[in-house]
């Protein structure tokens, strides 16, 4: 009798071989009839299946579902889960499908992928405070310019060369509009609102300096990334604007300043 490590294994390997495959010797003397192996195997794939579908609805309606189902079956196998929750999985959906040749006609599918994993990420973000303006109003220019500030974690980036917003909202609706991709980027901030995830577009030197925030970057830096862009902008009050709408974090032990910032 094989030890239990080598028939979890076994089993493991055999419901991703999919339904037709065959059963490792293993496994033989475990299981005593095939069909239990299959029924394995197809709560395995029609479940990650349908949680595929229920975060990429927009992508699934764009390639229809036969075709979708195909290009699921495909990721789960060389991408199955290594966590318990569904809504965690499929965060690598966007970068398969840039690979995944048949569907290299549809350029702008893997930039509609991750605009609605950002939106899962959004919806099942943590709750957290916002960043306190008395806190940063009482700051020097100096250490204004070296500190550091977070996304809320409920806020996600995404760009696009597609107009992937209105793609996603025709689609959405399931309206019949057809989208001109030479409409032009798009330039998005995804956000959680009233227990719901929404997005926006948003002006380039927003993006700049959110995604400058986003990578780490200190304030003066994140200034310097915004003006190069437009040299007219008003990063301090663009900061502000930003700031009242909720989209960065409180202060956290990671959020550092030469003269310091008090909660």
């Amino acid at each position: 009798m094989p030890e239990l490590r080598d028939v979890q294994h076994a089993i493991a390997e055999a419901i991703l071989a999919g339904p037709g495959a065959p059963i490792h010797p293993s496994l033989r003397e475990v299981l005593q009839r095939r069909e239990r192996i299959n029924i394995h195997r197809n709560h395995f794939y029609t479940t990650l299946t349908e949680a595929l579908q229920a975060t990429y609805p927009v992508v699934c309606r764009l390639v229809g579902e036969r075709f979708f189902r195909q290009a699921a079956k495909r990721y789960i196998a060389d991408h199955p889960p290594v966590g318990p929750c569904l809504f965690e999985y499929g965060g690598s959906f966007s970068e398969f499908l840039a690979r995944y040749e048949p569907a290299s006609a549809l350029v702008y599918l893997p930039d509609v992928a991750r605009l609605e994993w950002a939106l899962n990420e959004a919806l099942h973000a943590p709750d957290s405070p916002t960043l306190d303006l008395a806190a940063v109003a009482r700051l020097s220019p100096d250490a204004l310019g070296d500190l550091f500030i977070e996304l809320h974690p409920a806020c996600r980036l995404v760009a696009s060369p597609f107009p992937i917003d209105r793609i996603w909202r025709a689609n959405r609706d399931e309206s019949d509009e057809t989208i001109d991709l030479g409409l032009g980027a798009a330039r998005l901030l995804i956000r959680r609102s009233a227990d719901a995830p929404e997005f926006a577009a948003i002006a380039e030197t927003d993006f700049v300096l959110l995604d400058a925030i986003a990578g780490g970057a200190p304030l003066a830096r994140a200034f310097e990334r915004m003006l190069a862009v437009d040299p007219s902008a008003d990063p301090a009050r663009t900061l502000l604007r930003l700031a009242n709408a909720g989209v960065f974090a409180a202060h956290s032990a990671n959020q550092t300043t030469k003269g310091g910032l008090n909660p």
